[in-house]
C-alpha cells in the first residue's frame, strides 16, 4: 500500500480564510510513490487522531516563526507569522516524533524541528533570499560524508535553490549538522539516532521534477515511510 504523508500548509497571511501551498510539495510526493494529505492547523485538537492516519510527515516553507518559541526578542525583519500555524505544526511534529514516523523538514520545516526540540534561529542573514530564482541552482552546499544525506544523495556537493532569510543557528545535543553552505549557513539538520527526521533548508520539491539529485530525496523519505 502507499504511505499516507500528512503536509502541512501555508497561510495567506494577507486573508487567514485562505491556504496556500505549492503543488510541488504533493506532486514530489506523488511522484515518489506516497499519498499527501493537506492538514490545516485548525486541525490542532486533533493532532492525535491525525498522527493514527499517517505513515510520514513534510513539514513545508512558508512565514517565519515567531522567537518566543525559543525565548528570544522578535527580529524587526521577522514577517509573515501565523502563530496558531506554529502552535499547531510543533505539536503535530512532537507526536511524530515521539511515534518515530519519518519526518522531512523543508526550509522553514527544518527551523521548525529545530526548534521544537529545543535549538534556535538566526533570525535574519542577508545573500539567501532568491525567490525569483527559485527554479535555479544558486550555489551549492557541503555535505557531511557520515550522514544520512549524504547516503541519499551520494555527493558531498550539492547544488541547491535558496528563498529564506533565517535559518537555523544552536542545535540540540541529539542532532548533527549534515550540510553548510559555502558561507558557513546550516543547510541540512538530521536526528543521531532517529531512523529519519530530516531537515533542509533549500526546497528540493522545486527542483526534484527536473534534477535527480532532489528527487532522491524524496524517494528515500517515502520508501522509509512505507516501512
Amino acid at each position: 500500500m502507499k504511505p499516507i504523508i500528512l503536509v502541512t500548509t501555508n497561510v495567506d497571511t494577507t486573508d487567514q480564510k485562505y491556504n496556500r501551498i505549492s503543488r510541488d510539495y504533493c506532486t514530489s510526493i506523488i511522484s515518489s510513490g506516497g499519498i499527501p494529505i493537506i492538514v490545516d492547523y485548525a486541525l490542532i485538537n486533533d493532532i492525535d487522531r491525525l498522527d493514527n492516519l499517517a505513515d510520514g510527515l513534510l513539514l513545508t516553507g512558508g512565514g517565519d516563526i515567531h522567537s518566543r518559541y525559543f525565548n528570544e526578542p522578535l527580529h524587526e525583519k521577522a514577517n509573515l507569522i501565523v502563530e496558531e500555524r506554529d502552535d499547531f505544526e510543533i505539536g503535530l511534529f512532537l507526536k511524530a516524533f515521539e511515534r518515530n514516523m519519518p519526518i522531512l523538514g523543508i526550509c522553514r520545516g527544518s527551523q521548525l524541528i529545530n526548534i521544537a526540540l529545543g535549538g534556535n534561529l538566526i533570525q535574519h542573514i542577508d545573500g539567501h533570499d532568491y525567490f525569483d530564482k527559485r527554479f535555479e541552482h544558486v550555489h551549492s552546499v557541503d555535505i557531511k560524508n557520515d550522514s544520512l544525506l549524504y547516503d541519499i544523495i551520494g555527493e558531498q556537493k550539492l547544488l541547491v535553490n535558496s528563498v529564506h532569510h533565517q535559518c537555523v543557528g544552536r542545535t540540540p545535543s541529539d542532532f548533527h549538522i549534515s550540510a553548510y553552505s559555502e558561507d558557513g549557513v546550516v543547510e541540512a539538520i538530521e536526528h543521531k539516532s532517529k531512523r529519519f527526521v530530516l531537515g533542509v533548508q533549500w526546497h528540493p520539491e522545486i527542483l526534484s521534477e527536473k534534477y535527480l539529485q532532489h528527487k532522491k530525496l524524496f524517494d528515500r523519505f517515502i520508501k522509509e515511510c512505507c516501512n
